[in-house]
Parts: C-alpha cells; structure tokens; sequence
C-alpha cells in the first residue's frame, strides 16, 4: 500500500495553503491508497475525520487518518498513535514513556544541512526515519540514503505537503494492508515499510553511475531525480570533476534552465570521489523521433542543433582534456581493428584513417586558438526532450547527459559527430533521414548565419572522421559487412563525391 505519511492543511497548520480536501484530491489522482493528516501539535479524532468523510463525500476504499508533528528536544517528531493533540514543547523520552505503542519518526532530519549523528539516527527513542523529504533538497535526500543504506534503521518518505500540488509525491510503500492508526503504528515499529523510490545502477566506462528516483509521476513533475558518479582512480576522478565544473559553468553562463538545459551539478566529493547531479526527465532523441509526427521531429532536431550551438559560445578557461593524445591514441586503434580484418570494406577504412588522422595532426590539432567546449559524444542517445508541463507546449526543453568525453577542439568536430552517429543510428528509418536532412540541423545550429564553404568542409571531415569510430565499433560486434556498414560506405563515399575533403 502507497500512503502520503506527512501533510498538513491550513485548517490546523497556518504555516500550510493547502485545503484538506484538496490534499486528499491530489493524493488520490496520484494513486495512492490512504492519507495521514499531520498537523502541527493537533491530532484530529476519529469523529472528526468521519465527518471530514462524509462531509466531502470521500469514498470509503480511500484510507484516512490523523497523527501529528510534534516539537521535542529531539527534533520534529511525528507521532502516529497517541490519543490527545501535544501542541507545545516536550522531551522525547517523556513521550516514548507516555505512548509505548506509538510510531515515532523523525521528520526531516538533514533539512538545512544538518547531518545527524549516527547516534541519534540509530536511537531507540525514534521507531523510523523520514530520510526522503521535499522538505529536503536533493543533496539532503541523497545523504539519506546514504545513511540508511549504511545504518540499515528503519526508513519512510514524506511529502511533508504544505501546498496541494505536493501532496502524494513522496509516499511510503507498506508491505502489508493496514486499517487503522494502530496498524501503521505496528507496521511501521515493526519495520514492515519504506520509501517509495528505484534505485538503478547504469553503465559507466570509468565511473559506478547510479540513478536514485524518488516519489511518485505527476503534472508537473515532482519526482526527485539525482544521478550518483563515483569514480575509481584519480586519474578519472580529476578528468570528472575538471569536466563537472566546466558543465557547472557552461550551465550558468549559456544555458537558459528552460528551454536549454545541461544537468544541475549539486555536489563534487573530492573526499569520496563522488560527482551528485541532477537525473534529466524526459525521453533520449533517438526514441522519440520515431514515436512522433513529422511537425515534432522537426522541433526536437531543430532544438538540438540549437542546443549544441549554444554549447560552442561557451568560452570555457583551460583544459578538459588532451584532445591530441586520445584523438591519436582512438585512430590508433581504428588502424588495428580495419588492418586486422578481412571484411569487405577493411582495406577501404583503413586508408581512409591514414587520410584523416594525417589531416589531423597536419590541419585541426594545430588550430588551438579556434578550440571550444566540446561534448565530445552529442548523438541521439544522449540528447534528452522533455516538457516541464504537458498542457503547455512552451515547456517542451531539451537537455543533454554524459560529459564523460568532453573536451577542448574545434567545433567542428561535435557537428560532423553528431550527423555520422544520427545518420548511422537512423539507418533504417529512411522517413525520418527524408524529413530531418543535415541542412536542418546546420540551419538550426547557425542561426542566421549562413556557414562558409570552409566550416562545412571542416564539418564534413569530422562526419567522416566519426563514421571511422562507428566501423570499429561495427568491427568489433562481427557486423563488417552488414547493412549499417553498407550504409556507412554508402555515406562516407557520397559524402567523399560531394565535398573536396581529403
């Protein structure tokens, strides 16, 4: 069963907006199956949430029910379970005395920074721990979790809803049905529930990447999305936080939070090599293209020509990284995998990376004074659409994840990517390659500006330069001579006709 643990309305808590009725409204359009009242030192009466029932016609499956937030020398305390409102001051010890049977838990206690003690979080005196709050922010709620996982006490969520839309986003999951105060008093004392949140480990080449998402969907959205990098070695932890700090930056210099946004970087551990940013709603470019009409294709591709334009003004101070030894160690690599083939196109690829890593290291490596703030692997996959509000199609952002390959080069170099890895991953989607062309990508990206012959020369190189990465990696899975490495040839041949490249 989902239960809103912690709400408060303006009848008993002048510090809420929010009108009781209306808390239950929104707890139920958020499915969930009961609501506890929480007022400020005021416990309501059975008789009283009857009449409440009856009075708004609340449909008796719905559960009700009426503990209290309490002040003690403890901290705030809600207590489910004792029989008179406690509106004033008391020592916690003194209450555990007077109400044996009740639940006690601790609400909010990271609020503001705080960080218990393990002590107090472990105390016999409190029977759970409200570790997920949006009283919280998300830092606090992700410390939570941290400590319970360590602690293993036991753990709730809470709302903590003092305005109607909150209601109902931060529920508590019990494992068994419960009827009464007195059961939730049990369940809880007994263990028998926790905070209603997933927790998934994603890949990572170098970092243990974890997504926590908590409470429940809603419009507009509520659920708490953080995204938990810890990295290894410190050599990769001094890349990701270099890299964290430069998207920190980026966002506050170029990015808009609306339309155009970049993931929020909320903390950068140096003690636990820990990077906690914002997890980004929405749903990746390359599965939302095929799900939608030609009108939206066209505004979600033009968003992301846009996106990586604004990327590209970011004039960042320093280096992300050293774009000559990895770019040089990759062809490298790409030289052994074609040269250790005997697949249809190998003898083909690999001429064609002698070409363009000698062209690198002639021409592009050279021109430092034209590098900017690349993402370094902008396709599809990592580009995420999203809106804020599905009513209001002025909402609609794009954002994008995964720095983890960021570095100083020339612009060029994330445009020509992009357009090899959308082509490739769209293959089969000839409808899609006919409606978004790279001109529309290159109008979006350059505005009013129309690109000289030389920067689409520049871009079309490094198009051809990521097909040679998108071969190997063909290569390497047995598919040398499939149809998306047909296609590939295909592309890198006309683009070859079309352009004096190399």
């Amino acid at each position: 069963m989902l239960l809103e643990l912690h709400c408060h309305s303006f009848v008993y808590s002048p510090c809420s907006l929010a009108d009781p009725y209306e808390l239950v409204l929104q707890a139920m359009k958020k499915d969930l199956q009961g609501l506890v009242f929480t007022e400020h030192g005021y416990q309501r009466s059975k008789e009283e949430l009857e009449e409440f029932r009856r009075k708004n016609s609340i449909d008796e499956h719905f559960l009700l029910f009426s503990a209290q937030e309490v002040n003690t020398d403890f901290g705030h305390i809600i207590i489910f379970g004792a029989d008179k409102s406690l509106d004033g001051q008391y020592r916690l010890s003194d209450l555990r005395r007077q109400y044996p049977c009740a639940a006690f838990v601790w609400a909010h206690p990271f609020r503001k920074g705080k960080i218990p003690s393990d002590e107090k979080l472990l105390s016999k005196d409190i029977d759970a721990v409200e570790i997920f709050s949006l009283n919280h922010t998300l830092k606090e709620n992700y410390l939570g979790l941290k400590f319970w996982h360590r602690l293993k006490f036991t753990a709730v969520c809470g709302s903590d809803a003092h305005s109607v839309d909150r209601a109902g986003a931060f529920p508590t999951l019990f494992d068994h049905p419960v009827s009464t105060i007195g059961d939730i008093a049990s369940e809880i004392k007994n263990g028998r529930c926790r905070p209603f949140y997933k927790e998934i480990l994603l890949s990572g080449s170098h970092s243990t990447v974890t997504e926590v998402v908590i409470g429940t969907k809603g419009n507009p959205e509520r659920r708490a999305r953080i995204v938990i990098k810890q990295s290894g070695d410190e050599k990769t932890w001094n890349l990701s936080k270099r890299t964290a700090l430069a998207v920190k930056n980026a966002l506050e210099a170029v990015f808009d939070d609306k339309n155009y946004r970049t993931p929020k970087i909320y903390e950068i551990d140096d003690e636990n090599r820990i990077i906690m940013e914002e997890g980004q709603r929405g749903q990746q470019l390359s599965k939302l293209l095929p799900r939608v009409g030609q009108t939206a294709q066209k505004q979600y591709f033009e968003l992301a020509g846009k996106w990586l334009s604004k990327l590209h003004s970011y004039a960042i101070d320093g280096q992300i990284s050293d774009i000559e030894e990895s770019e040089t160690r990759r062809l490298k690599r790409y030289k052994k995998v074609f040269s250790g083939g005997n697949a249809k196109f190998s003898e083909f690829l690999l001429n064609l990376t002698e070409k363009i890593a000698q062209k690198e290291q002639d021409v592009y490596l050279k021109k430092k004074e034209k590098f900017v703030f690349l993402h370094g692997d902008y396709h599809p996959g990592n580009i995420i659409v999203g809106q804020d509000d599905s009513k209001d199609p002025n909402s609609i952002f794009v954002s994008v994840i995964d720095f983890n390959n960021s570095v100083n080069y020339v612009k060029e170099f994330d445009i020509g990517y992009f357009l090899a890895q959308y082509q490739s991953q769209f293959s089969n989607e000839r409808a899609i390659l006919a409606n978004l062309n790279q001109e529309l990508f290159l109008k979006a990206y350059f505005g009013n500006r129309q690109p000289s012959a030389q920067e689409i020369s520049d871009i079309m190189f490094f198009k051809l330069r990521a097909y040679l990465s998108i071969a190997s990696f063909f290569h390497s899975l047995g598919m040398g001579e499939s149809a998306q490495m047909e296609f590939v040839v295909s592309d890198i041949n006309k683009t070859l006709e079309e352009n004096k490249i190399l």
